[in-house]
Parts: structure tokens; C-alpha cells; sequence
């Protein structure tokens, strides 16, 4: 059971695949008020791309569009950046010409400290391994391509997977901050209570202003979970449960510290990425309807309550729990929740 549908909410994203049943996932999306969505350059290239794009804009949608690879790459070469950015930029000015205002903002590769060191260099000649160095140079090359043909859109980077200050400030200090308009991250932690993720945010965004010298406000752009691809009817495993909460508590953390928004990984109907994709595929027992996952619930249930708002007060209340007080204006929210020990009651 759901509530009935509500406007969207821009802080709350999902990582989409292009090429699989998109008008169900846009109606999942308005039942669960997501209001973002990630779209990445690898997938489903050419015109049902483009048609997903113009959909989502059409049901008012926030696009961020990530170019994961530094070039026109094969995904077995995403550790690596061209020399030449030519092809590169073309095929940016492609995207970004056919998809005049359509987008809210571009994002500059993926992760590409996980990328650092993957394999080695085939060429050269041609190519260069993903570097600090190399990231900046990756953003302002691609930067330069979309102010071209778009001066309105945001540019975001540097896209660490895992909240990785070092990479993060080291990208921008050689020169990407002046290119950036938001810092991306993909917080995938063990858990966002310790180390502090609201901490890590804070830094992000006052270190990223100290830089550029002026504000740069954070996304964590990925993180996910698993999903069980056929549960037993009517059952929520214990596991999908925790990874919700641990989401959830996620993105609590993460919107206390000033992240602006947050994108899960990911809605699809399709069964990839070691099935981190939040819809179930269905059993016997329900004639194999695909249904969402707990964990969008849960989202929904967050998104409800405390809206747009943002965080005014951490709340100490012990080492093993968490308190932060969002203020909606009409209304105080607080979230509360003990994440080690035994259960207490309040």
C-alpha cells in the first residue's frame, strides 16, 4: 500500500537504465515522488535514449546526464582517458545540442579513482591512465564542450566512488573547481554513523567553497543495494530490510551534513549490476508481477515526512544513535534511531 502520489521531490534521484520499460518506471517514479533521475552516456546509446530523456522531462523530471568514460571508450577501457579529445568532445556537443533544456545538469566520469590503476595501457601513445591530473583535465575539456552549446546547465564532478576527500580536493585544486558547479560523491559506507558522513559532507562543501571561492553544494549521486530478484510471496527478507535502513539512514545523514540530493542505484525492470535494482521480479504466487522492493517504501516514507527541509540540529543523544531535527517551516521533524547494541525504548 502507498499513499497517494504528491509532487516531486528533486532532492530524491534514482540511477535509470535507458532501455527498459521506462513509461512503467516513470509511473513508479511519480508513486514514490522521485523527482531526479541519473542517466548515464553508456547505456542504450542512440535514439531510445534520447526518447527516454525527452519522457522524463516531459513528466518533470530533473536529468543529470553522466558522461562515465573519459572518451568514446569501450566499458573494458574506463580506466583510462584519451589523449585526443576530439571524438570525445563531438560526441559531447551531440548530446548536449539534441538535448537543449532538457537537462538539468552533466556529470564528468564515474568513480574514477576506483578506475585508477584497473588494468594497463594498451596504447600510449593514445591513452592515459585516470590520474588527479588527468580527472581535472577530463572536466575542464569536457566543460568547455557543454558551455559551448549550453551556458545554463549545472557541471558536476568529480564522482568518487566512496566519499574520497583526497581525490575530491586534489581534482579541484588542479583546476576543476573553476568548472564545477556541485561536487558529487557515492557514499558507500559501511555504515554513515561512523566515520560521521555528515562530517564528510560539511567538509566537502566548505573546503569545495574555499576553493572555487564561492558556494559549491555536494550530490552523492550512487549508492545502492542488492534486491532479492524473486522473493517468496508476500516476504521481505532481513537482509533487503537492513540494506533499506542503512540506505535510509544514508541519505538522513547525508541531507543533516548539506547534501542537496540523492540518487539511489538504481530503478529498472531489467535484471543486471548483480540485481541492484529495487524491483522485484515475481514469483508463481503473484503471476510474476514485478513490484518494487521495501526499500522505495521506505524512501517515500523519509521523502513524506520531512520534505524539502533542511536540517537545522544534531541532537546528541549517545554514541550509538543519532538524532537530527529537520524544519519544514509549519512543522519540526526528527529522526531519531539507534544503529549498535540492543534495541532501547524511548
Amino acid at each position: 500500500m502507498i499513499d497517494a502520489r504528491k509532487p516531486l521531490l528533486k532532492r530524491m534521484g534514482y540511477n535509470l537504465p535507458t532501455d527498459f520499460n521506462i513509461p512503467r518506471m516513470i509511473e513508479l517514479m511519480k508513486d514514490f515522488r522521485i523527482g531526479s533521475a541519473r542517466i548515464w552516456d553508456s547505456k542504450a546509446r542512440g535514439e531510445r535514449k534520447m526518447e527516454t530523456i525527452s519522457s522524463l522531462h516531459e513528466a518533470g523530471v530533473d536529468i543529470l546526464y553522466c558522461f562515465s568514460n573519459a572518451g568514446v571508450l569501450p566499458h573494458k577501457l574506463r580506466y583510462l582517458v584519451v589523449k585526443d579529445p576530439t571524438e570525445w568532445q563531438n560526441h559531447i556537443a551531440d548530446i548536449v545540442t539534441n538535448m537543449q533544456g532538457k537537462i538539468c545538469a552533466y556529470e564528468i566520469l564515474n568513480e574514477p579513482n576506483a578506475r585508477s590503476g584497473m588494468g594497463r595501457n594498451p596504447d600510449p601513445a593514445k591513452y592515459d591512465f585516470i590520474t588527479p591530473e588527468t580527472d581535472a583535465w577530463c572536466i575542464k575539456t569536457a566543460a568547455e564542450a557543454i558551455r559551448r552549446y549550453d551556458s545554463k546547465s549545472l557541471i558536476v564532478g568529480p564522482t568518487t566512488c566512496h566519499t574520497d576527500l583526497g581525490w575530491t580536493f586534489d581534482v579541484l585544486e588542479r583546476g576543476a573547481a573553476a568548472h564545477l558547479d556541485v561536487i558529487s560523491e557515492h557514499p558507500y559506507c559501511a555504515m554513515p554513523e561512523v566515520p560521521d558522513y555528515r562530517k564528510q559532507v560539511e567538509t566537502l562543501v566548505k573546503e569545495g567553497t574555499r576553493i572555487k571561492g564561492k558556494h559549491m553544494p555536494s550530490w552523492a549521486t550512487e549508492r545502492g543495494k542488492t534486491t532479492p530478484s524473486n522473493p517468496e510471496h508476500g516476504c521481505i527478507y532481513p537482509r533487503d530490510a537492513q540494506g533499506a535502513a542503512l540506505i535510509v539512514r544514508t541519505m538522513i545523514v547525508g541531507f543533516a551534513g548539506g547534501s542537496e540530493r540523492y540518487f539511489d542505484f538504481q530503478l529498472g525492470t531489467h535484471n543486471s549490476m548483480i540485481s541492484y535494482i529495487n524491483i522485484h521480479n515475481g514469483n508463481p504466487e503473484n503471476d510474476y508481477m514485478a513490484r518494487p522492493s521495501c526499500l522505495p517504501y521506505a524512501q517515500r516514507a523519509l521523502m513524506d515526512l520531512i520534505e524539502e527541509a533542511p536540517c537545522v540540529k544534531e541532537i546528541p543523544v549517545g554514541v550509538a544513535s543519532r538524532a537530527y531535527v529537520f524544519d519544514r517551516g509549519d512543522r519540526r521533524i526528527v529522526a531519531l534511531w539507534k544503529f549498535l547494541g540492543d534495541p532501547l525504548k524511548v
